[in-house]
């Protein structure tokens, strides 16, 4: 049933999503808003990058404006009843039953649709609607699901809109605050002038930034971002750990996979040097951990030899430009 009223909700929020909106849309994916935030809209004429930070969103959603939203897209009101249901379920802790006074519903299917639907009403509605109308230079909004980021042309502009954003989110019950929204200078650097460094921003797990080309000239480049990296090093770290007993190439079919689905997520370009490293890295803790399962040890060599009988896929870039 919750999956039957998903596909009406996305059926009813494609009709007036906002192109900037990457999010749960057939056909799009992560790689379509990164691809996008470096061809233009975030390249081609932005002095500013806003950054918001909009992680407490999903957790603190009032439920009460999130009715009233709904209310405006849906008629129907079995379906309402349904969503209404769905928002007063209670969460298990142990053995205590919870209802949470606000945030959508984790682990269903609806919880992300829910999501869309709040912050398109929030932000996209409002970006189109008010702020360009309002600013002096151009605005563009990228958005995947609860991850946000707005280039400004005008430097002031990105002043005024980081000072009023915590007002329009407490307009609908969000409380944010200033330091959640970070302004960086992102401009293109020039080779003319004195001011070269421009500042980073994070995106969809990848740190954006302006590199140079063997020719000189400058792009726009992405690494995986620290917190994520670490994350995946130490996830090697520990399965190869947990796991060190198991047959060898029952071992080498699960870290295979393991290599394909990071290349899968992080494999763009400019991305290489972190691509090497968790490849490295995973090599290492595989040989550290089997070295101390008992029995033979693991010796480089021999590490050698197990690894030309089970290799490991190389780093591969799977995403290009286009």
């Amino acid at each position: 049933m919750a999956k039957a009223v998903a596909m009406l909700l996305e059926a009813i929020d494609a009709q007036d999503v906002c192109d900037a909106s990457y999010g749960l849309r057939p056909g799009r994916s992560p790689h379509h808003a990164l691809h996008e935030v470096r061809q233009g809209r975030l390249t081609n004429g932005i002095g500013d990058v806003i950054d918001c930070d909009s992680s407490a969103f999903l957790d603190n959603v009032p439920p009460d404006t999130l009715r009233t939203i709904l209310r405006k897209r849906l008629k129907d009101g079995r379906v309402l009843e349904l969503i209404e249901m769905w928002l007063q379920a209670g969460i298990l802790d142990g053995k205590e039953m919870g209802c949470p006074d606000q945030g959508s519903p984790q682990g269903s299917v609806l919880s992300p649709l829910l999501a869309t639907v709040y912050l398109h009403e929030v932000l996209d509605t409002w970006c189109e609607t008010v702020v360009q109308a309002h600013c002096r230079g151009k605005v563009v909004l990228s958005r995947y699901a609860d991850e946000v980021v707005m280039g400004c042309e005008r430097a002031e502009d990105a002043r005024r809109i980081s000072e009023v954003r915590p007002q329009r989110c407490a307009k609908y019950g969000l409380e944010i605050t200033t330091e959640q929204t970070t302004v960086v200078r992102f401009g293109r650097p020039q080779r003319s002038s004195a001011d070269r460094q421009a500042g980073t921003f994070s995106f969809l797990g990848f740190v954006h930034s302006w590199g140079q080309t063997w020719r000189g000239s400058h792009t726009s480049t992405r690494k995986t971002e620290g917190k994520r990296l670490r994350r995946r090093l130490g996830a090697f770290w520990r399965w190869c750990r947990d796991n060190r007993h198991r047959p060898l190439q029952e071992q080498d079919m699960f870290l295979c996979a393991k290599r394909r689905g990071y290349s899968q997520d992080y494999g763009v370009r400019c991305n290489s040097p972190c691509l090497d490293l968790v490849y490295y890295a995973a090599t290492r803790a595989w040989r550290y951990w089997l070295n101390r399962r008992g029995g033979r040890k693991m010796t480089w060599r021999a590490f050698g030899r197990m690894m030309a009988a089970y290799p490991l896929p190389r780093p591969k870039i799977v995403k290009g430009w286009v």
